[in-house]
């Protein structure tokens, strides 16, 4: 009997101890001032915060709701769509990001999402990434009565360029663009009003569908004052290597252009990929020089990486002339691949550009990289 009032005793004692201890705690945090909370939820996701805070006392409700705090919220796959809607109509005035992580299938209805972007007084950052490639968006054209704050948009779904006119017609003060997954090919393209962004000055496209026609009538469709434009293809069409394509391309569109960059990526096997039948080192014209953009290319399995990009000097090209910096890198090769299929692959490349460096990622034998080194007469060594 005694044994069970001692346990009785020692289990009260501590349970009221644990409570002494949380109330200290409470009594603690309440001691900090607002502005250190606020540091705080800088570094914090948003729907974090009101989950963690929303219902702890009346200070902190308060607190959540400030107008001065901004957040950054972010609906993926571990977040219920019933806790993100009721906290973002909650805190529709303070949101200034949203990120979009959201599986195939998981939400039906695009419409509802960019009704709530468009509608978000503060957003200055929105992130789509959708990761299904069917979707339709019937979102009317901007009556000029309805704007949205943001400058930044990501978008990766698929889309026509009917459907990216009218959605980037509510964001007249968009300054960042990135571009990914467009529907096939767009039969009205040429039909389409011009996207009017006059303040746009970067635009990333990403793309496995687009052929080299498509894309340029595209481009020619966005009226804007583009600085940067980044473009990343891998639909295999040889016209996105021809640099006086591009060149037409880009004085025509964007005279002001500070920083280009572009990969393409070639894939296939034997006799699949692309000839190149162009003339030799069309990527080393003075047009290219004086932009300070240089030629790179990676082997990679049975891919081709082509990069044109801003040339960064490397500590052994101090002495070297901009026309001969184009790089050859062997990132990987399957081991029991048989030799010919690797040198197949660099005559190929040597197609497009002499190769004057060459880095190899993967161990290999002496005798392949003799053969290679065989091949590559203008190596500088």
């Amino acid at each position: 009997m005694d044994n069970t009032k001692r346990k009785l005793t020692s289990l009260e004692s501590s349970e009221k101890n644990s409570k002494k201890i949380r109330n200290q705690l409470v009594n603690s945090i309440e001691n900090l001032s607002n502005d250190l909370f606020y540091e705080i939820y800088d570094y914090l996701e948003g729907l974090d915060i009101c989950v963690a805070f929303s219902n702890l006392n009346s200070r902190f409700q308060q607190l959540i709701t400030c107008s001065s705090i901004r957040y950054k919220m972010i609906l993926d796959y571990s977040t219920t769509q019933e806790l993100f809607w009721n906290y973002s109509k909650e805190t529709k005035h303070q949101i200034y990001s949203i990120s979009f992580q959201l599986r195939k299938n998981s939400y039906e209805d695009l419409n509802e999402i960019y009704q709530l972007i468009f509608s978000l007084p503060k957003l200055k950052s929105n992130k789509l990434d959708l990761f299904a490639y069917e979707y339709s968006i019937s979102i009317p054209m901007s009556n000029n009565q309805q704007f949205s704050s943001i400058t930044c948009l990501h978008i990766a779904h698929s889309y026509t360029f009917d459907e990216l006119s009218a959605l980037v017609s509510y964001t007249p003060s968009l300054h960042h663009l990135n571009l990914l997954q467009t529907n096939n090919y767009d039969s009205f393209i040429e039909e389409s009003l011009p996207i009017h962004l006059n303040e746009l000055i970067h635009l990333s496209v990403y793309s496995n569908t687009l052929n080299f026609d498509v894309f340029q009538l595209f481009v020619e469709q966005i009226n804007s004052k583009l600085q940067i434009l980044h473009v990343f293809l891998s639909k295999q069409d040889i016209r996105f290597l021809h640099a006086d394509r591009w060149q037409k391309l880009l004085l025509a569109n964007f005279p002001q252009l500070e920083k280009f960059s572009l990969r393409y990526r070639e894939s296939g096997y034997g006799d699949n990929y692309s000839i190149y039948d162009r003339e030799l080192n069309q990527l080393v014209s003075p047009f290219w020089i004086q932009r300070n953009l240089i030629v790179a290319i990676e082997i990679c399995e049975y891919n081709y990486y082509y990069f044109v990009r801003p040339f960064t000097k490397r500590w052994y090209e101090y002495s070297i002339e901009h026309s001969k910096l184009a790089q050859l890198t062997i990132k990987y090769v399957y081991t029991n691949q048989l030799p010919d299929v690797l040198l197949n692959q660099i005559k190929l490349i040597l197609n497009f550009t002499q190769i004057y460096h060459l880095d190899i990622e993967q161990k290999i034998s002496t005798e392949r990289i003799m053969q290679i080194i065989h091949l590559l007469h203008d190596l500088i060594l």
